[in-house]
């Protein structure tokens, strides 16, 4: 018998045999959209993925590998990789305080209320303290611009046709042509429009990148460039497109390259080839790294031919801590805030910022701040379960988060407690993992325990629903939330889950 088009009906699709990587991605989407599933032995979480990746063909032994090798299940500190003490702290220059920030005079004002100061934690560095005291919803202080305003790249193609503006990114819409053309706000040689006479008067790279104009000394090539930023495009290298947007405005615009400079050179940076060794264990490091660097010199060499006058000054290891030292400083929007980059991280955060159409940011207080407190941010989401907290902020940040709340939440793990931690020894000898361990975790104190579990599942959601932030806040500081609907809800048969999760676009997650 044929099947629908003739296809014989005995033959089977081939499953996609995922790689090592595309595993650790799909464990942590899981993660992310479900915290519970984070305390799930390792055979539950196994059948988890595999549902999720119903096209994908691979056993429990190649995944259970996986997780030791990612150090997803890990808790012992000792064997999880960290780079804080690779982070790079310069001395702040004498004459850059908070004093020398160039802001608006309405801005200015602010600058009292926040310092500078080192901290005794040795991960942190330096950190901004309160000089004041602050009750909850008030304004701490306000920064106008970035550094360097840096378009967003996946913007790029609406930038390019005019529909958005091309420094900003506001969507013109609203924005009739008569009043573009009044005021000028189109460029004369591409269809690229600006939403403001001040946009336009700010993006003073544009027509040098572009179409070759004010480039009087030559320090950008122009159609290198354009093959650079399709390269960027292409392999979605934010990073890398970032770093180039920064240095031809400080090559191009004369009036606050020194400026600038004195920004960028304070702040913290590391080599992202050793964030990138962050990411893998002892066994994957090397191999890792060989694709890293492969790649990397593929769009340094694009980088150095947009800019032929840096070749002298910015080698491959100085691009690759300048790419680092972005990754380590950029804010939710991809923008570095010369203040706001001095801001440490707490699960539990005293403020949150916000940003305008303009990307103007405005940092409120969350709760009572008294004076000579330090001021924290979260640097991930605040409803993901502690070890993905923790292994996002070891990758992306490079240390081990160690708040009261993570201490809290880890005395509460199930996974591990009581039993052994997985052979790490064998698995580099034999790329196995130790059956003995991983048995004990699928079968000994875990089902011995399962009815405290759920008990322990429970207690977890009311505690992350009194530390989470409310609806409003995380629309603005949050890439991803949950919002709490009946445990049971019968639509057409089918039941759904007990969370709905925003990622930029809406989506409601049902199970058959």
């Amino acid at each position: 018998m044929l099947s629908l088009n003739d296809i014989p009906s005995d033959v089977s699709r081939k499953d996609k045999v995922p790689t090592s990587e595309e595993l650790c991605d799909a464990t942590i989407s899981l993660w992310k959209e479900d915290p519970d599933t984070e305390v799930l032995p390792s055979s539950q979480l196994f059948a988890r993925v595999v549902q999720r990746c119903s096209g994908w063909s691979f056993d429990q032994e190649t995944f259970e590998t996986m997780l030791v090798e990612k150090n997803l299940y890990s808790l012992d500190e000792t064997k999880l990789p960290v780079y804080s003490h690779l982070i790079q702290v310069p001395e702040m220059c004498p004459d850059l305080t908070l004093n020398h920030v160039k802001t608006s005079n309405q801005s200015s004002k602010y600058l009292g209320n926040i310092k500078i100061l080192s901290t005794s934690n040795n991960h942190m560095g330096r950190g901004l303290f309160a000089e004041k005291d602050f009750k909850p919803g008030q304004l701490i202080y306000v920064e106008e611009d970035p550094i360097c305003i840096i378009p967003a790249i996946e913007k790029l193609a609406l930038i390019s046709r005019g529909k958005i503006c091309a420094l900003c990114n506001l969507s013109l819409g609203s924005i009739s042509s008569h009043f573009i053309m009044k005021n000028g706000l189109d460029c004369n040689t591409c269809a690229s429009v600006w939403c403001s006479k001040k946009c336009k008067s700010k993006d003073i790279i544009h027509g040098a990148l572009k179409h070759n104009k004010g480039n009087k000394n030559k320090v950008v090539n122009c159609a290198n460039w354009n093959k650079f930023e399709a390269h960027c495009q292409k392999t979605s290298n934010d990073s890398a497109y970032s770093l180039g947007v920064i240095f031809a405005q400080l090559l191009l615009n004369k009036d606050s390259s020194k400026r600038n400079k004195q920004y960028l050179k304070a702040l913290c940076g590391v080599s992202q080839r050793v964030r990138v060794r962050g990411q893998y264990s002892i066994q994957e490091s090397e191999t890792s790294v060989d694709k890293f660097e492969n790649k990397w010199r593929e769009v340094y060499a694009l980088f150095i031919e947009s800019f032929p006058t840096l070749a002298d000054d910015i080698d491959f290891e100085t691009f690759l801590f300048c790419i680092g030292k972005f990754n380590i400083n950029k804010l939710s929007n991809n923008q570095i805030y010369f203040i706001s980059s001095f801001i440490n991280h707490h699960c539990e955060p005293n403020v949150r910022y916000e940003f305008d159409s303009k990307l103007k940011l405005s940092l409120y207080a969350r709760k009572e701040i008294k004076k000579g407190e330090q001021l924290y941010i979260t640097y991930v989401n605040p409803l993901h379960g502690v070890i993905l907290r923790r292994r996002e902020l070891r990758v992306q940040y490079g240390f081990i988060c160690k708040c009261c709340r993570c201490k809290k939440e880890l005395e509460h793990l199930d996974i591990h407690k009581n039993d052994k931690e997985y052979d790490r020894d064998e698995i580099t000898k034999n790329n196995k993992l130790n059956k003995n361990s991983m048995d004990e975790l699928n079968r000994g104190n875990i089902d011995k325990n399962q009815g405290n579990r759920n008990n322990e599942m429970a207690r977890r959601k009311s505690s992350m629903r009194n530390q989470r932030p409310d609806l409003q806040e995380l629309l603005k500081n949050g890439q991803e939330f949950e919002l709490e609907i009946p445990d049971v809800i019968n639509i057409g048969g089918r039941r759904r889950r007990t969370s709905v999760r925003f990622d930029e676009t809406v989506s409601m997650a049902i199970e058959e």
